[in-house]
């Protein structure tokens, strides 16, 4: 902690954590994870000028203070203690990259029903800070990934009501993400939530046309959600056009996430998605209670009929 509050540069404070995590590794898991436990309950805390950063599994490769760099490491070395020290800071509102990390521990330690309901209700306690909002750190923003973890649709509408603030572009932007990887993770009830309440993603319209664009229409339950938000949905709004440039969308965003990955699909995968696609598309079109979306079909199949008609 003094060599970090003694560093004045990045590169300095990374040679002090590199010497910290020998140290650490020199001890049985056991002396570490004690040693850890007594120097975060302590309080004690030094900045490392070093920003937060998520890299491959999770695992963070850069700690913006010495306590996240600590919650970091115990969640490697002792998942079921460290979920416990998660716990404790989960109880106060006081440090949201803290924050982000003890989420992830916490996640990662297994699942009860009341711990399952614990961790949902910090994620949404976390949404809904405002001053974390105002001056959203980066671990603040890595934090959304736990809400793509734990899955469903019921923290949508918390999601969805960031994804709406047009004065915080970096919170707005976290939420789409998030939100998008929520339809890719776990479609139907994500999607079901967006069909019923419409106001959800009022203002953005064209963001809830790209995530029905993620509908796969091979899964009978997924076609039928589809189908009612073609027919629900005002043809004469940007929202259909949009759907229409995009669906079916295989565009991915690869990234270091707290918890979750989008592997890509392999391309085989796509092309079969897209001949399905089509032959569901062209059964629309002949069915009268699509006439209201005809011309946005029209632009599907155009498009699909194109990228389908190479060797197969």
């Amino acid at each position: 902690m003094q060599a970090l509050q003694k560093s004045n540069s990045r590169d300095e404070s990374k040679r002090v954590l590199v010497e910290l995590a020998v140290a650490l590794k020199a001890l049985s898991k056991e002396e570490a994870s004690k040693a850890i436990q007594e120097i975060l309950s302590s309080g004690i805390d030094a900045q490392t000028h070093v920003e937060f950063e998520v890299g491959p599994g999770g695992r963070l490769s850069g700690a913006n203070t010495l306590r996240v760099f600590l919650l970091d490491y115990h969640g490697e070395i002792d998942p079921q203690a460290a979920s416990e020290m998660a716990t404790t800071i989960l109880n106060k509102l006081e440090a949201p990259d803290e924050w982000a990390v003890s989420l992830r521990n916490l996640a990662r330690a297994g699942s009860t029903t009341d711990k399952a309901n614990f961790l949902r209700e910090r994620v949404r306690a976390l949404l809904t800070h405002g001053p974390w909002q105002q001056t959203a750190s980066v671990g603040y923003l890595e934090a959304f990934d736990v809400a793509v973890h734990i899955g469903g649709g019921q923290l949508v509408p918390e999601l969805t009501r960031l994804l709406r603030l047009t004065n915080n572009p970096a919170v707005a932007h976290a939420a789409f993400l998030a939100t998008d990887r929520l339809v890719l993770n776990d479609p139907i009830p994500v999607l079901s939530a967006l069909n019923n309440y419409a106001s959800l993603m009022e203002g953005r319209e064209t963001a809830r046309a790209g995530y029905f664009s993620r509908a796969d229409v091979s899964d009978p339950e997924q076609r039928r959600i589809l189908e009612n938000y073609l027919l629900k949905t005002d043809p004469r709004v940007a929202e259909l056009d949009a759907f229409a440039d995009l669906f079916p969308n295989e565009n991915y965003r690869i990234s270091h996430n707290l918890l979750t990955a989008t592997p890509p699909r392999p391309g085989k995968i796509i092309q079969q998605k897209d001949r399905e696609t089509l032959r569901v598309v062209e059964g629309w079109m002949k069915q009268d209670r699509f006439k209201g979306v005809l011309p946005q079909l029209q632009t599907i199949q155009k498009r699909l009929r194109e990228f389908t008609s190479g060797p197969r």
